[in-house]
């Protein structure tokens, strides 16, 4: 374990038990349950050291890159004080498990995806309508349902939009991970009949579906998928997240634009060895968003934990792929107590979190549910610049650290925002951010 690693541990105080799957997992919430480089064998073999693949492609959206400022230097640790606004739905509608907020490309609107499987638009002047609606298709509850949307990076010319969904008896996919594509009908409404299947995977259980999907830098679409559910990962030999031979417990790397090897994206790090030639990271458990910083390109993981810990991962910009993040052989900075002793041959080094929390209680987070966020590269807030925002679905409380020379810094708890069941942060094309929980959707502002 190295010396920067353990910084960041705190002695578990207290282990809350949620109640979820088969008993022995403690995930709570719908959806809040909701680095080494790969040689080829499995077992991941030191960090590459090569420019990485966010130096090229068609670039995640047009919004354009935020400019630092002093508020983004590692020597500014002190978070600002910050409040929110609510973004009210229509009279007697009311959000209806929101989930998720996204933007399209070169748009200032807003899409807010809730879990039953509607996504409704926030149009500039504040007016929401229903965007596309696939809720006959969704097969909804627990974490089950619609969890995650993307835009194409030209979706101002082509229309295109993908959703991450649980499919229902009236598709094709039955009990499934699934990302589709869909199509744009007019400026502000989406064909709710699908174009075509990206990705689906059976799903042996149902918790654990991950949902996440985002454009990176590389105009390529990542794919966040859970390790198939239950307690402790008991599938297969050495369960899903440490199996390269399926894509559950993954970061799945897709050039939507290219059907061949199944969608694969060029530069992956299995392709032409063993492994699923689709997979951009795996040991991964239930990666309950993640998200790329709009400046730099680093990606930031939160990796819902199984018993003791909850954890952010990082991968920075300039990274070839192929990290094996550790689960099911370790959770948090620990080895995970259900792993059989032949976990580790598949683990000889593997990347640990940048920041792990204990379940329960811990010096700036309590709960035992991580909910990704964003780095904050918006202009409202200058002294905000850097910070990385994330919360626990169960307390609701929200924290913040600042990434410096590969290590959290500055780890702190965020308040005035906390409350309430987060079940998602968004960012808009002017980078500022949103809270999302399942009655209310806020923007963050200065306090």
């Amino acid at each position: 374990m190295s010396s920067n690693s353990t910084t960041f541990i705190f002695l578990a105080l207290t282990l809350i038990a949620a109640g979820c799957g088969d008993g022995t997992d403690t995930d709570a919430g719908a959806g809040a349950d909701g680095g080494g480089r790969d040689g080829g064998t499995g077992v991941d073999a030191g960090p590459a050291a090569d420019a990485g693949d966010f130096d090229a492609g068609g670039g995640g959206d047009d919004a354009g890159m935020a400019t630092p400022d002093a508020g983004d230097t590692c020597a500014s640790l002190t978070l600002p004080a910050l409040d929110v606004v609510s973004i009210d739905a229509p009279a007697g509608d009311g959000w209806r498990a929101p989930i998720h907020l996204t933007h399209a490309p070169g748009a200032n609107d807003l899409y807010v995806v809730e879990q039953r499987g509607r996504v409704r638009r926030i149009a500039a002047d504040g007016t929401v309508t229903d965007f596309v609606d696939i809720s006959r298709t969704v097969d909804y509850g627990g974490e089950r349902g619609l969890l995650g949307m993307a835009f194409h990076p030209n979706y101002a010319s082509n229309g295109r939009f993908f959703l991450y969904y649980t499919p229902n008896g009236r598709t094709a996919f039955g009990s499934h991970n699934h990302v589709g594509e869909f199509q744009r009908l007019d400026a502000a409404t989406g064909d709710p009949d699908e174009v075509r299947s990206i990705v689906t995977i059976d799903d042996p259980e149902s918790n654990h579906n991950g949902g996440m999907i985002a454009f990176g830098p590389d105009g390529f679409l990542y794919v966040g998928m859970g390790d198939g559910g239950g307690g402790g990962d008991g599938h297969g030999a050495i369960g899903n997240g440490l199996d390269t031979t399926t894509v559950l417990g993954k970061i799945l790397r897709l050039d939507v634009d290219n059907e061949a090897g199944m969608f694969a994206a060029a530069g992956n790090p299995f392709i032409g060895m063993a492994g699923d030639d689709r997979i951009w990271a795996y040991g991964i458990r239930n990666p309950w968003r993640f998200s790329f910083d709009a400046l730099t390109g680093d990606l930031y993981i939160a990796d819902v934990g199984q018993g003791r810990w909850e954890e952010i991962d990082f991968q920075p910009a300039s990274s070839s792929g192929g990290e094996n993040y550790g689960w099911r052989a370790y959770e948090g900075f620990e080895r995970y107590e259900g792993s059989p002793p032949g976990d580790l041959d598949h683990v000889a080094v593997h990347t640990e979190p940048v920041f792990a929390y204990p379940r329960g209680g811990g010096a700036a987070i309590n709960g035992n549910s991580v909910t990704g966020g964003y780095v904050y590269r918006g202009s409202a807030i200058p002294e905000l610049q850097g910070w990385y925002l994330f919360a626990d679905f169960v307390s609701g409380d929200v924290a913040a650290l600042k990434m410096c020379d590969g290590s959290a810094l500055g780890v702190t708890q965020a308040r005035g925002i906390s409350g309430g069941n987060i079940s998602s942060f968004g960012e808009g094309a002017d980078r500022e951010l949103y809270i999302i929980g399942f009655d209310f959707v806020r923007r963050i502002v200065g306090g």
